[in-house]
């Protein structure tokens, strides 16, 4: 079993406002990376809350959880661990101001891990690397020890022998939502999309 955790509890400082919030055409950014995750091959997907946060329950599918604690993104990692199915064998963790990476990344990125079994997989795009990134479970006790604003980099930077890199043509796994100015591009990409031919 897959669980995929989407951390959605940031306070969005640079940007003044809740930045997961802000609308895309007719949905929020989250909503948008709600729907990508919900899509993909994730046996469970939760979203970690801020304590402010009025929904409770679920949201588009997705398991809610709150995390009370706003000391930084390592409180919504552990929060979201305790949360997941007791079976999942590995956790994707998505990022709520990323709104353009693919299904067929976050798919890519599962299969993956299934097939070689290598504990850390990450996605890179032209050299880069990326986000959601994947953990097995041999390493949810680490990550759940991490403190204040540290994510799952400084888990990554310890194991560089268990990592995967996998290639996708994807520049979605690059591109977060951070200012206005990124938000006004993120909305004209996303008018872009909209316009494209389905395949």
């Amino acid at each position: 079993m897959i669980s995929a955790i989407i951390l959605a509890a940031g306070s969005s400082s640079r940007m003044g406002v809740p930045k997961q919030l802000l609308k895309l055409g007719r949905v929020t950014v989250l909503e948008q990376v709600l729907k990508t995750f919900r899509a993909s091959k994730a046996d469970e997907v939760l979203v970690v809350l801020g304590v402010r946060s009025v929904k409770r329950g679920r949201l588009l599918g997705a398991r809610v959880v709150v995390n009370p604690d706003s000391s930084g993104i390592s409180s919504s990692i552990s929060v979201g661990l305790g949360a997941i199915d007791r079976n999942s064998e590995a956790v994707l963790f998505g990022l709520a101001d990323k709104p353009f990476v693919s299904v067929g990344t976050v798919n890519r990125i599962i299969e993956s891990y299934q097939t070689s079994r290598i504990g850390i997989v990450i996605p890179v795009y032209r050299g880069t690397r990326g986000n959601p990134v994947l953990f097995a479970r041999e390493f949810f006790d680490e990550l759940r020890t991490l403190s204040g604003d540290v994510g799952g980099k400084a888990v990554i930077t310890k194991h560089p022998e268990s990592i995967r890199e996998v290639e996708v043509d994807d520049d979605g796994i690059l591109v977060d939502i951070d200012t206005r100015a990124d938000f006004e591009r993120a909305k004209a990409r996303f008018v872009q999309l909209k316009r494209r031919p389905p395949r």
